[in-house]
């Protein structure tokens, strides 16, 4: 039996290792690979300033429509669109897009990703969506952050949360 498939083994080898070059590229080219096949686009950078890693070009959900069925956008990338509610005072590292009373909170993803505190106006998100029940800990932290020390003390349990977790933010120059 060890000498059976020892053989077709050794004959297998053969004949790949004979194969002209062209035809071992030709099967490489045929494997799935991780890499997309077309390079993926990004907004214009002269129409668009980036921050963190940008934006992608493509479809474009208002914040709103996240807002009003949240459960369909869960665990799905998208690009969402609204007005800046408020802008994390201490560094930039989160937003909430949308009316105040209702807005969207967008987290970055990375920690060394932020907005000008200051920034107004329009702003396209990309990123995770998700569903996620908020610690004690992080809502205290959201709201000192806000400087709503008062609100912060009165937090005694978890709570849902739409978010997004973002890669990148893109708003029109």
């Amino acid at each position: 039996m060890l000498k059976t498939f020892s053989a077709a083994f050794l004959a297998f080898s053969m004949v790949a290792c004979s194969m002209p070059e062209a035809a071992q590229e030709a099967n490489a080219d045929s494997r799935p690979t991780s890499r997309p096949s077309a390079p993926v686009s990004m907004l214009d950078t002269a129409d668009y300033e980036f921050y963190a890693n940008g934006v992608h070009a493509g479809g474009v959900v208002d914040v709103a429509d996240v807002l009003s069925d949240p459960a369909s956008f869960q665990g799905r990338t998208i690009r969402v669109r609204g007005d800046i509610a408020k802008v994390c005072p201490v560094k930039g590292c989160w937003v909430k897009v949308g009316p105040e009373a209702n807005s969207l909170f967008v987290k970055f993803q990375n920690c060394d990703s932020y907005l000008p505190v200051d920034l107004t106006g329009s702003l396209i998100c990309e990123g995770e969506m998700e569903i996620k029940t908020i610690s004690v800990e992080e809502q205290k932290h959201l709201l000192e952050d806000e400087g709503k020390h008062d609100e912060a003390a009165k937090i005694t349990s978890p709570r849902k949360t739409v978010r997004m977790v973002a890669s990148g933010a893109a708003m029109k120059r």
